[in-house]
């Protein structure tokens, strides 16, 4: 079997479960095939090292004690890294992923490598000590609030002075994404900021590139790719970065971004196939070919003064 036949293959069995209501297959079919009771050890450092870079520069520009996360996601890694940095966590996740097997094991590994991270090892220690409680208490111990619900509207939520997400943004559809963005508006601090890392190349070709181009997600008829794509459990949408960026400042942010990330077999490949890709008629090769940023949006002094939720 080709991987066209596999792609398409995939894209109609999630439409079918999710049309049938029988979303949790998919997750027991994940933790089956790969999604166990361990994380990797190089993969949780690497990970821990790059948010703390990340978050120490967007932390360096000012006060920021509340985050609300966006996509909590099965590990929890970013909610450890936030209890390090000293940071009051809220997160939201579109269903209940939050394992906390996946989430003691990060704490064993950073535990385990606790050297390497001495500014950081009261935090560490810890949590590492508060690992027999169950996964409210820890989280509750972590300064992390977790709620489930996919109405973007910030339940619990009084102040916040940084919306973060990773690889969430181009999971979200264009009216979702800016529900979200005018939502933010009215329970963010004077100085909210937004800080979200997006991934914008084809989610089947992630770890799998040399077979699946991650772009081949942008040549799919926009009609056919929201119908066939189920927002439940994989659906992504198709967004490049001045798209985001155009979205943005529609909402009265100012933007900076960060660590674009394109390839020449990116570019030659969007050149390729532009006659089929709408984008591409309306932006550059190159600026489609974009597969990773990161923003940092802040409100702009001239737009309205947020509403704050009563």
């Amino acid at each position: 079997m080709n991987w066209k036949m596999k792609y398409w293959a995939r894209l109609v069995t999630e439409k079918v479960i999710s049309t049938l209501w029988l979303d949790g297959l998919q997750e027991i079919a994940k933790k089956i095939v790969g999604r166990k009771s361990t994380c990797d050890a190089a993969f949780i450092l690497r990970r821990v090292d790059r948010k703390i870079a990340e978050l120490s520069e967007v932390l360096k520009d000012g006060d920021i004690e509340v985050v609300h996360e966006q996509g909590t996601g099965w590990h929890g890694i970013d909610l450890v890294v936030f209890h390090m940095l000293g940071l009051r966590v809220f997160t939201t996740d579109v269903r209940d992923l939050l394992n906390y097997d996946l989430l003691k094991s990060v704490v064993r590994v950073l535990n385990e490598n606790v050297k390497e991270y001495e500014s950081y090892r009261s935090q560490i220690e810890f949590l590492a000590s508060q690992t027999h409680l169950s996964r409210e208490a820890f989280c509750e111990a972590m300064g992390v609030v977790y709620y489930v619900g996919d109405d973007f509207s910030f339940p619990n939520v009084e102040q916040v002075d940084l919306f973060y997400s990773d690889s969430v943004a181009q999971r979200m559809k264009k009216e979702d994404l800016a529900k979200y963005l005018a939502n933010s508006r009215k329970v963010g601090s004077d100085n909210c900021r937004h800080y979200h890392r997006v991934d914008c190349n084809d989610f089947l070709s992630i770890g799998r590139k040399d077979v699946v181009p991650p772009f081949y997600y942008l040549t799919v008829s926009e009609s056919f790719w929201e119908f066939i794509t189920s927002k439940k459990l994989n659906y992504q949408n198709r967004l490049r970065m001045f798209e985001y960026l155009e979205m943005f400042e529609e909402h009265g942010f100012s933007c900076t971004t960060t660590d674009e990330t394109t390839a020449d077999e990116y570019i030659e490949y969007v050149a390729k196939h532009e006659s089929r890709i709408p984008q591409a008629k309306k932006m550059s090769v190159r600026d489609v070919a974009i597969a990773h940023f990161s923003v940092l949006a802040s409100w702009r002094a001239e737009s309205n003064a947020p509403q704050k939720a009563a």
